[in-house]
């Protein structure tokens, strides 16, 4: 809810000048395979950045500030979950 500014330091993004990281999970670490509502547990308690700031990263205008690291990667935005007809959870 609101606004943020974001921006881009040489190969990190920031919001609101607080470096956004990727979390890898102790499994992703060592190439294992880790269920996404088993990473989901693990990021209890941790910032996430919603689909909107996926949404708008996205933008033509913005994806300058996408990082160059995060292009070769599955970023996953866990601050917003959909559920589907049947049930299943998904994230972008």
């Amino acid at each position: 809810m609101g606004k943020v500014k974001v921006s881009r330091r040489g190969e990190d993004l920031y919001l609101d000048n607080r470096k956004v990281g990727l979390y890898f999970s102790d499994y992703q670490k060592n190439r294992q395979i880790i269920l996404g509502r088993e990473l989901r547990e693990e990021l209890k308690g941790k910032p996430v950045l919603n689909a909107n700031v996926l949404d708008w990263l996205l933008k033509e205008e913005n994806q300058y500030l996408i990082p160059e690291g995060w292009k070769t990667k599955l970023v996953f935005f866990w601050g917003t979950i959909y559920e589907d007809a049947v049930g299943y959870l998904r994230v972008c």
